[in-house]
């Protein structure tokens, strides 16, 4: 018996995982500062501080620089994987579907894994809006914006993003404010479900999964407005292993692989939105916006 996964299964597979991962893994990963490792285990990116425009002081003579600081964020990265056994027989009867669930199954792991090394560093912010004991309201959503805008971060749109739990986002759809499209951006972004994100007050708001509790019981949670372009990130799929297993098992082991990290390089540039949940909608008591 061959020893090697058939031709078709390995090209088709390897280039499954990484669509699938670049389409539909790791959301965070998109809307930050990021660079491709390409093997590395050490990512360099620079950093220009803010400067302060001049005037020249007197006619004929030098103007002065502004100044700005100059630093580099170096991402240590960690590589992790996602191995996944497939029998023999279960690979002679695949048809291309059934290696793109497999694909999906490696991918979606991954990008999981990825996100939660964005979450986990953005999650060391000082900044802060909500005390955990009360539901997520428009009044946090409005606060947590303008404590961002007043770190005189640049407002183009499309740089601000927010991941929210999926109960933050089922209290915010209580609010018209948030909910209708009268006020509600029209671009969605790419790799999003359309229901699962919208424009609102210049902000990227996403349903994300993957946030972490800020009690130890589950019963609050941590939603994160952030300035992408302050956050460094780096993270795609290294590639796939397949391995034949002879023997009793009878089976090609696949290894999926990436390398990822992340660092913010800017203090400020993350704002924790801290709020109850509060699963009865009905109930919750919504402060004023």
């Amino acid at each position: 018996m061959s020893k090697s996964a058939p031709e078709l299964f390995v090209t088709e597979y390897e280039n499954r995982i990484r669509q699938t991962f670049q389409r539909k893994g790791a959301k965070l990963l998109r809307t930050i500062r990021n660079k491709d490792p390409k093997g590395k285990e050490k990512v360099v990116m620079f950093v220009a501080g803010q400067g302060e425009a001049v005037e020249r002081p007197a006619r004929h003579q030098d103007i002065p620089f502004m100044n700005a600081s100059r630093t580099k964020v170096e991402l240590m990265l960690k590589a992790y994987f996602a191995g996944d056994p497939v029998d023999w027989e279960d690979l002679e009867s695949m048809e291309l579907d059934d290696v793109q669930t497999i694909a999906d199954s490696a991918a979606y792991a991954l990008g999981r894994k990825v996100d939660d090394v964005c979450i986990t560093e953005m999650n060391g912010t000082a900044l802060k809006v909500g005390d955990a004991t009360k539901p997520m309201s428009l009044a946090f959503a409005l606060e947590a914006i303008e404590l961002a805008r007043e770190q005189h971060w640049d407002e183009e749109e499309g740089s601000w993003f927010c991941a929210i739990p999926p109960n933050f986002w089922s209290h915010l759809m209580t609010y018209e404010q948030f909910a209708k499209a009268e006020f509600v951006g029209n671009e969605n972004l790419p790799f999003l479900n359309k229901g699962n994100s919208r424009r609102w007050m210049g902000v990227d708001w996403m349903i994300h999964t993957g946030l972490k509790d800020v009690t130890g019981d589950a019963t609050a949670k941590r939603g994160l407005l952030y300035f992408g372009p302050a956050i460094a990130g780096a993270g795609e799929p290294a590639g796939s292993d397949i391995t034949w297993h002879g023997g009793q098992k009878q089976r090609w082991e696949i290894m999926d692989k990436v390398r990822a990290g992340c660092k913010r390089h800017e203090a400020e540039a993350v704002i924790a939105i801290e709020a109850a949940i509060d699963v009865d909608l009905r109930n919750a008591e919504h402060p004023a916006p």
